[in-house]
């Protein structure tokens, strides 16, 4: 029987349209927006702060402990963009400062309006 060739796994191309307009950090993916955002717990006030190194930046007055920076950056993002809480999900990061949030039938241009205006 002949070695079974290995061939690498080439990535397939995203069928989502990559937009390079300084907003990488926020993808649309079907009815759902995913955005990338580094959270800076223990400040003063919690608010946007705005974009640096390809990230939203976000202070988070709640410390991190016991997951209450995560239940605030939930409360703070569904209250800054005017979003059901049950709407915004912590997909990865929980652990992290770098975490990706997932805003459930939403739109990339919606949250366009909102951090722009900040």
């Amino acid at each position: 029987m002949a070695p079974k060739s290995k061939k690498l796994k080439q990535s397939l191309p995203s069928k989502e349209p990559v937009v390079d307009d300084g907003f990488s950090f926020i993808k649309q993916h079907n009815s759902n927006v995913i955005i990338e955002v580094e959270i800076k717990p223990n400040a003063k006030t919690s608010e946007i702060q705005g974009v640096e190194d390809g990230l939203l930046k976000v202070s988070i007055n709640s410390p991190p402990v016991d997951g209450k920076a995560n239940t605030e950056v939930i409360a703070f993002m569904a209250s800054t963009f005017g979003i059901k809480k049950s709407n915004v999900k912590l997909i990865k990061g929980q652990t992290s400062h770098h975490k990706t949030l997932q805003f459930e039938n939403w739109t990339r241009e919606k949250v366009l309006q909102i951090i722009q205006a900040k």
